[in-house]
């Protein structure tokens, strides 16, 4: 359940390492940078030795990279940046050289790619990504730069696919995950980024798939898998995320198939319905006799 703190977290990173990348330049002397191949990398101006004014950045193919403005050595206002096809990318604002307001990414096709706000040069408030095809994909809060609050991701028809609850940028409380048809896929609990507590995945017809345990992100206790009909296809237990003792497989009718014994998560004993059956069968000799 951690796809969607990826989508929206990683967006959120790469905007800024884009921002990073981005070379300065400055005012009254203009200083150049050049490409090994000798063509022009950026130009800089600078006022009594500090970056003043318009800068830019280009691609090797000579296509406009980045444009921005400095004020007395720092970014200031509104800075674009550029794809090599000269459409535009990325699109934030400076103050005193920090990050201050609206931010909005685009796709190559010019629709928008994701939406935000900086405050002091940290994401702050709702923040949002978007499919190519303008339906919502993923939106949450910011919070003196950290993912706080209920995150939701979408599927590509706009149906709810996942809601799950972060706390100073670690998953905390409650996660739920959904198919496209609305009905429940998975519910669980986060505790300080780790799975914690009753887990159950279901079937599309509403049905139990899977019911166990987690504790510290790993599987604890009884654990039950199940036929999608609700007959019980595989029963076990877990200890510190390793199987524990008896495991038994049924089939679809409910008689035992398989028995295996575990010790701490490595199989030591495993026997089939024949070979059970066998063991039965001379057990009920032995007592005749």
């Amino acid at each position: 359940m951690e796809n969607i703190k990826k989508v929206l977290f990683g967006k959120a990173l790469t905007v800024l390492l884009i921002i990073l990348f981005v070379p300065s330049v400055g005012f009254s002397e203009v200083k150049k940078k050049y490409y090994d191949s000798g063509e022009l990398k950026s130009e800089h101006n600078y006022k009594n030795g500090k970056k003043e004014g318009l800068f830019k950045a280009y691609y090797e193919s000579g296509q406009l990279k980045a444009r921005g403005i400095f004020s007395k050595g720092k970014k200031e206002g509104p800075l674009k940046i550029y794809y090599k096809s000269g459409k535009i990318e990325l699109e934030v604002t400076y103050r005193k050289g920090k990050l201050e307001g609206p931010s909005k990414g685009y796709y190559e096709s010019g629709k928008v790619r994701d939406e935000g706000n900086y405050r002091k040069d940290k994401q702050e408030g709702p923040y949002k990504t978007y499919y190519e095809s303008g339906q919502l994909e993923a939106e949450g809060n910011f919070r003196k730069d950290k993912l706080e609050g209920l995150l939701k991701a979408y599927y590509k028809s706009g149906a709810l696919k996942e809601e799950v609850n972060v706390r100073k940028d670690k998953l905390e409380g409650p996660a739920k995950e959904y198919y496209e048809s609305g009905q429940l896929k998975a519910e669980g609990n986060h505790r300080k980024n780790k799975m914690e507590g009753p887990y159950k995945e279901y079937y599309k017809n509403g049905k139990v798939k899977e019911d166990g345990n987690f504790r510290k992100g790993e599987w604890e206790g009884p654990y039950k898998e199940y036929y999608e009909h609700g007959i019980i296809e595989l029963e076990g237990n877990f200890r510190k995320g390793k199987k524990e003792g008896l495991f038994k497989e049924y089939d679809e009718n409910g008689g035992i198939k398989i028995m295996q014994k575990y010790k701490d998560g490595k199989l030591y004993q495993r026997k089939s319905i024949w070979q059970t059956r066998q063991a039965d069968k001379r057990e009920l000799k032995w007592q005749k006799n």
